[in-house]
Formats: C-alpha cells, structure tokens, sequence
C-alpha cells in the first residue's frame, strides 16, 4: 500500500497493478473454496434458493430451479479451479507491474 500511496503522491497514474493485485487475490481465494466440495454444494444451495425465493413462479422460472438442482457438484468445482488459476497467473503479473511502475 505504501508504494501505491507514494505513485499516487508523486502525480503518477497507478495503472493497472493495484486492481489487478486486488482481484487476483480475491479470484484466488474464492476460486480455491469454491473448488473444494464444502462450498461448491454450498453456492449450489444458494443458487437454487435464492431462484425458489421469487414469488410468484412462473413455469421458466420452475424449470429454472430444476436445471439448478440438476447441475453437477463439478460444474462449480470447474468454474472455482479456473478462477484459482486465472489469481494464481496473475498475481505475479500485478506485482511485477507495481514493481516496474
């Protein structure tokens, strides 16, 4: 944070490092829980009730909760572990770019 302070001080434009340092550590951590079995079953919890929540339903809306029950426990797994990548690739890019900078 101090580096980020001391460009933002001197009139130089941070760019892109300190957003990309941000969300390369939030895409790591929650994409590492969402890969685990615990929260994978628990976002699909929460998906199909927060879907069964809408009053009143509709039948595109019920079969929306059919295809959210449905889903395999690996789809969100899937999507968790290419978020988990996707921080871990770029978290030594975002500090590179604050070092440079």
């Amino acid at each position: 944070m101090k580096i980020i302070g001391m460009t933002l001080s001197a009139g130089q434009d941070a760019g892109l490092g300190p957003f990309l340092l941000i969300w390369s550590l939030l895409a790591l951590v929650i994409g590492s829980g969402l890969a685990t079995k615990t929260w994978s079953s628990r976002f699909k919890d929460f998906v199909v009730t927060g879907l069964a929540s809408q009053q009143p339903l509709s039948p595109r809306q019920a079969e929306r909760i059919r295809r959210a029950k449905r889903m395999p426990a690996g789809f969100a797994r899937f999507i968790g572990g290419t978020f988990a990548v996707a921080g871990a690739v770029a978290l030594p890019v975002s500090v590179m770019m604050l070092m440079r900078h």
